[in-house]
């Protein structure tokens, strides 16, 4: 569903994660040789989301590995798995910490990933952040779902995933997304540590829109 909604132009479903994307993008545009200008580069990622190409671009890849078009009616084919549970604060506060590793080792357990190669991912499992690092919490506010096919799965994913997370007194400051572009004779975008949960946590989808959109992106120019 994210990636979908990304290719829509939606950037208000994770603002940071939107910001990373036409980055990469950008970058790799320039890297190839497709666009001279970093910024040329970052407009056309965008003009390209915001008119639909890139959402039908991603359509005729799709139809021509012989795919079904989810696109026109994804909730049909993208659902959330069976089980489901929310991650509430237990008091108010801020979100002073979310550890990547656990974060990213709960989304396993849940089906969003695989520990060895035979492991099978399982669609719909994951976790979706309701809150972020640095955002204010009241007391039973939810900050995540977590999403399963086996209720055991859940419980133990739900355990680990509270060893993530701190909620503290007071505001943390926050460090920009992007803490450094490194060019060699590949560029390398490093993202900050404390953000890395971004593209651990959330549902199989999410953790494909990065691919996803970016790809159907960069074939567009």
């Amino acid at each position: 569903m994210e990636e979908v909604k990304f290719l829509k132009g939606n950037k208000e479903i994770a603002p940071d994660f939107y910001e990373l994307l036409i980055e990469s993008t950008a970058q790799m545009l320039v890297v190839s040789g497709k666009e001279k200008d970093l910024k040329k580069a970052k407009q056309l990622a965008i003009t390209n989301l915001e008119n639909g190409s890139a959402l039908q671009k991603f359509k005729d890849i799709i139809l021509a590995q012989g795919g079904t078009n989810i696109l026109d009616n994804p909730k049909k084919y993208l659902k959330n798995a069976k089980f489901s549970i929310c991650i509430k604060a237990d008091k108010k506060g801020y979100i002073t910490e979310l550890k990547a590793l656990p974060i990213g080792q709960a989304s396993v357990l849940l089906g969003a990933g695989r520990s060895k190669m035979e492991d099978k991912i399982i669609e719909g499992a994951g976790i979706w952040l309701d809150k972020k690092l640095g955002e204010q919490v009241k007391k039973d506010e939810v900050i995540a779902h977590l999403y399963a096919e086996d209720k055991k799965c859940l419980e133990e994913a739900k355990k680990l995933f509270l060893t993530a997370i701190k909620i503290g007194s007071k505001k943390p400051k926050l460090e920009p997304i992007i803490k450094e572009i490194s060019e060699y004779e590949t560029t390398e975008i490093m993202c900050h540590p404390a953000y890395l949960d971004e593209y651990l946590m959330s549902h199989t989808s999410m953790n494909t829109a990065w691919t996803a959109v970016r790809h159907t992106l960069l074939k567009l120019s």
